[in-house]
């Protein structure tokens, strides 16, 4: 057998075991990458804690994963239960990415993302945040959750199949949620409005390419329909006016008087409605193809002749971080995978 046959690949010794196939995003609490499983030659993604913060609080990934029906988050299908710093989460994985993902090649195209899509995520979304904050069917036992984390980099995006035109979306990442009974049902970071309102927010990032931070300085919310494209609909400039009324903190600027009269929201009524509209204006003509942003996903694991070249990958795409958790570099057949 030729010798350039075999070389060595990363192996998370986890479960049945994971090759280590590319690096995602990282975030301030975790590190992610894309595995491969020995035992079904899937694509999983891989969710790692740093070690600073496993160690001072429990993660609430782990907590409520098993609790979020599959129709809203990509499904857990193994964790090691953050018990200690080796420990680690494995999802479905999303092959459409990630909304910011599709918004960045909308941004560098200069094209306008379709309004119907636009509908569709707010669809999505709105009845995401219904089905957690309001459970009477499949968690009527459970208290109602906030997700608290809500932007376009937590939308994963789904193709079921190749003929699908748009692809399905789901929230996911809940390692800052926690249970309604356990924030301020009012204003502020940890109440309920604030997953609706966070839905604003994506939404204005949807219609302008860009946070309304970076659209001017001291941007009033009574200046949002101004600063939405003519190509959108006078329906979708009002939705994304009517569920940025009440925005505070760092979302927008607004004035004293509307923090002073701010109440509590409710959600379950405005993205019902939300949903509703929704629904009609999606089924409307012609779902636009949106085939062209799924990106290319390779399964092949990463080969690295030793673990200097490993490092060096680290350093570029591990922000300079050594790969951390239950991995080992092993010989591997490029050819069949065996080890």
């Amino acid at each position: 057998m030729p010798r350039n046959t075999c070389t060595n690949a990363v192996i998370f010794n986890e479960g049945t075991g994971y090759f280590l196939v590319s690096a995602l995003t990282h975030g301030q609490k975790a590190q992610s990458y894309t595995t491969r499983s020995l035992s079904d030659g899937k694509l999983y993604a891989r969710k790692k804690l740093t070690a600073d913060y496993v160690n001072l609080v429990p993660h609430s990934d782990i907590k409520f994963a098993q609790l979020i029906h599959p129709s809203i988050t990509p499904e857990l299908v193994h964790s090691t239960q953050y018990e200690h710093v080796g420990d680690a989460l494995y999802f479905k994985f999303c092959n459409g990415g990630d909304l910011r993902q599709l918004i960045d090649l909308y941004v560098k195209a200069g094209e306008l993302i379709p309004e119907k899509f636009i509908w569709h995520f707010l669809k999505s979304a709105c009845e995401h945040i219904a089905a957690l904050h309001y459970p009477v069917d499949f968690r009527a036992q459970v208290d109602p959750l906030i997700h608290r984390d809500i932007w376009q980099g937590n939308f994963f995006l789904q193709w079921e199949t190749p003929e699908a035109r748009l692809p399905e979306i789901l929230l996911g990442d809940f390692g800052a949620a926690q249970y309604v009974s356990e924030g301020d049902v009012g204003r502020g970071p940890t109440g309920i409005g604030n997953d609706i309102y966070s839905i604003a927010f994506v939404l204005l990032v949807l219609l302008l390419g860009k946070p309304l931070a970076f659209a001017g300085n001291d941007v009033q919310q009574s200046k949002i329909r101004a600063l939405i494209p003519d190509i959108y609909s006078e329906e979708l400039k009002s939705v994304a006016v009517e569920m940025s009324r009440h925005v505070v903190g760092t979302r927008f600027r607004v004035s004293d008087e509307q923090i002073v009269g701010w109440t509590v929201p409710d959600t379950l009524e405005l993205a019902s409605g939300i949903t509703a509209l929704a629904a009609d204006k999606f089924a409307q003509g012609e779902a636009p193809d949106l085939r062209w942003t799924k990106p290319t996903v390779s399964d092949r694991p990463l080969f690295f002749e030793d673990e200097e070249e490993l490092e060096r990958w680290c350093e570029v795409n591990n922000q300079g971080r050594r790969l951390s958790g239950n991995w080992k570099l092993v010989p591997v057949q490029r050819d069949t995978l065996t080890l």
